[in-house]
């Protein structure tokens, strides 16, 4: 399905982003107010919380997907993430584990395919 492949693209560049700051490879898969959206809650880890992540995908899956109208979609998946958290501007690692969400997408359909406009967690399972 289209969406699970535009997710299989995104989501590694979504958490490349968020480890090297480099937020231009998220315009194949989100639209610029998604993209403005992750830099700025990168920008206010680095600041408020002097924290560095580095996420790494290991797994998804789509749990739902809804279609309304041809061009509006809405998807739930659960996405396992490997998550190191560094002291910002260093290789200090603060903590490491991994992760398991219930993550909510909003997806619109433009002339280049399905794109995200809004991505956000909803539960954050029991380690």
């Amino acid at each position: 399905m289209a969406i699970e492949i535009v997710l299989a693209d995104y989501l590694p560049k979504l958490g490349n982003a968020y480890a090297t700051g480099d937020f231009d490879a998220l315009a194949s898969g989100a639209v610029p107010k998604e993209i403005a959206t992750v830099r700025k809650r990168v920008h206010d880890l680095e600041m408020e919380a002097s924290r560095t992540l580095r996420p790494m995908l290991k797994s998804f899956e789509i749990e739902r997907i809804d279609v309304w109208r041809y061009s509006n979609a809405a998807v739930t998946t659960i996405e396992v993430w490997d998550i190191e958290s560094l002291v910002s501007g260093t290789d200090r690692s603060l903590s490491s584990g991994t992760d398991r969400y219930r993550v909510r997408y909003q997806f619109k359909r433009r002339d280049e395919g399905w794109m995200v406009i809004d991505r956000r967690i909803e539960h954050q399972f029991e380690s």
